[in-house]
């Protein structure tokens, strides 16, 4: 069952109902959980990005030495509440002062909406511009950049 549940939720498992294909049914009835599937993927690998990821200093933020010469200025915050597991992810674009709220719900993990605060503001920003501007997205989250920053890049 584990090889199935493995093979399923990284899409490569073939249903045809006969023979050991069966298993994932005998799953869905008698284990209710496997349904929900989960959040693991398989890695691509992109080596042409079209973004760069800086990490200013703790010296260039203190003396308020990071310059944003950028088409269009973001920021994005992702959290998760301790009280209650409710999680969210937020985009504000400076530019058009425009603000977006996404609620997560309670199964997210603390990186997971800050993530999805990245590519939140990536798409509205890509969508609402036709030009090929300048994109800034400031985040407080330095685990969230490096993993933006890494060749290795999960697929969506």
């Amino acid at each position: 069952m584990a090889s199935c549940y493995r093979l399923k939720i990284n899409q490569q498992w073939y249903q045809n109902n006969c023979g050991h294909t069966t298993i994932w049914n005998f799953m869905i009835d008698n284990i209710p959980i496997t349904r929900h599937g989960g959040d693991k993927q398989i890695p691509k690998f992109y080596f042409d990005k079209n973004y760069i990821v800086l990490l200013p200093t703790r010296d260039e933020w203190a003396t308020k030495n990071v310059l944003l010469s950028d088409d269009i200025v973001c920021f994005t915050d992702g959290s998760k509440l301790t009280s209650n597991g409710a999680s969210g992810a937020s985009v504000f674009i400076q530019t058009t002062e425009e603000e977006y709220i996404f609620p997560l719900g309670r199964l997210c993990t603390v990186f997971q909406p800050e993530v999805y605060a990245f590519m939140s503001c990536a798409k509205l920003c890509t969508v609402s511009s036709k030009d090929n501007l300048s994109i800034a997205i400031c985040s407080d989250s330095q685990a969230a950049l490096k993993a933006m920053a890494s060749v290795n890049a999960l697929q969506s």
